[in-house]
């Protein structure tokens, strides 16, 4: 029988994967007294200074360079009836083979409306103004570093997939050098979407964090 959270009310934690990594250290720099813990999943903090210190993760990230141009990703999303969303799960999570319900779930969300370009200005709100800096940091011979990355200062859990095609896990050892109290814990045969992959393991793990 899996164990239980065992949280007071008034000690909220928060918990994003991916994206909601991303916004759960916002939220610290933000508020850091808002949550009690927090839990991020397959995003490192400080993923912009690590580009440099890891050349790889450039490569890895191809598809946030290509996000960026005007017209051809929202024609490369809908290519064969977003055939590149199954693809990016398999580049990404290469050990697991998403069920067809799922990729077809979010086929069906992608074709409603404008979701693919709303979709695409995730990447091109956050991520271009990222490039930006970046360039001008690189202009200055002044590109930037851990150490000019904020603190963290919500303990946090921050989880990783040992073979994640997306985010390296390398990028995943600098963690405690960014977090004032952090806990970073890897999961074997495990990529991108660790807690669809491994839902028991990943949520025993957010389960011990929690009530420890």
């Amino acid at each position: 029988m899996p164990a239980e959270l065992d949280v007071d009310a008034d000690d909220p934690v928060l918990v994003g994967h991916d994206w909601g990594a991303v916004a759960a250290y916002a939220a610290d720099r933000t508020d850091p007294d808002a949550f009690d813990r927090m839990v991020a999943m397959a995003v490192p903090p400080g993923f912009e200074a690590l580009l440099l210190e890891h050349p790889r993760q450039l490569l890895r990230s191809w598809y946030m360079w290509v996000f960026q141009l005007p017209d051809v990703p929202e024609r490369a999303l809908r290519w064969r009836d977003f055939a590149l969303l199954e693809a990016l799960w398999t580049l990404w999570s290469p050990g697991w083979e998403a069920p067809d319900e799922r990729i077809e779930s979010v086929t069906t969300t992608f074709r409603a409306g404008e979701t693919a370009e709303h979709a695409l200005e995730y990447y091109r709100d956050t991520v271009g103004a990222q490039l930006s800096s970046l360039a001008g940091d690189l202009l200055r011979l002044d590109p930037p570093s851990i150490e000019d990355v904020p603190p963290v200062r919500t303990p946090s859990l921050v989880i990783a997939g040992e073979d994640d095609g997306c985010i390296g896990p390398e990028l995943f050892d600098h963690a405690s050098d960014i977090i004032e109290e952090a806990r970073v814990v890897r999961i074997q045969d495990a990529g991108h979407f660790m807690h669809r992959e491994w839902p028991e393991v990943v949520g025993e793990e957010i389960v011990a964090y929690v009530n420890g």
